[in-house]
């Protein structure tokens, strides 16, 4: 790749639309996950749904 694509992708990484992007997918990840988790006999109760998503 070249330098100035690096310089570019360096500046997305620090700036707050990929931290938006970041939020996003993980609230899309978390949310599947959490569909797959209920699909599969799992309950996730009202403390549960406030964790981290490792605890679940």
């Amino acid at each position: 790749m070249s330098d100035q694509f690096e310089a570019s992708f360096s500046d997305f990484l620090d700036s707050d639309a990929c931290d938006t992007a970041e939020d996003t997918l993980f609230s899309l990840l978390r949310t599947a996950f959490a569909a797959g988790w209920r699909a599969a006999g799992g309950y996730i109760g009202t403390e549960d749904n406030k964790a981290p998503a490792e605890n679940l």
